[in-house]
């Protein structure tokens, strides 16, 4: 996981300044470029390479979703603190020591969509990644 620059973005009537995260991993051949949030997160979103080959309404992509949720989830608990980490274990998602985005918290949900990288998030993305900006 890594942070974008700080965009500004407009969200239910005001702004904020927030990082979106770049997942390390990807899903299928990486190519399509997408927002994940989770509902509890918002207005903070991460940014994910997802299989372009799979489209919404197919049943492979809504377990391209549940893929999605696993890997924010997995490379969140790589960086957990330990308070974190036994508070997830007692109870599950941390509230009371999580800052964003470690653990993702997630009681309500969550929506993406598809996600048009600026030209710095694209060369962040070339150097964490390997990928042609051509995405």
């Amino acid at each position: 996981m890594k942070a974008f620059p700080e965009r500004k973005i407009h969200f239910w009537g005001s702004d904020y300044n927030v990082s979106p995260i770049l997942l390390d991993g990807k899903i299928g051949d990486g190519k399509k470029v997408m927002y994940f949030e989770f509902m509890d997160d918002r207005p903070f979103y991460y940014v994910v390479r997802a299989d372009s080959e799979i489209k919404e309404g197919m049943d492979e992509f809504i377990e391209m979703i549940e893929s999605i949720r696993e890997l924010i989830e997995d490379e969140s608990m790589c960086i957990m603190t330990d308070e974190q980490y036994d508070e997830y274990e007692q109870k599950g998602w941390p509230e009371e020591t999580r800052d964003f985005p470690i653990p993702p918290y997630c009681s309500c949900g969550y929506s993406w969509g598809d996600y048009t990288p600026c030209k710095a998030e694209i060369r962040l993305m070339d150097k964490m990644c390997g990928v042609d900006g051509k995405i």
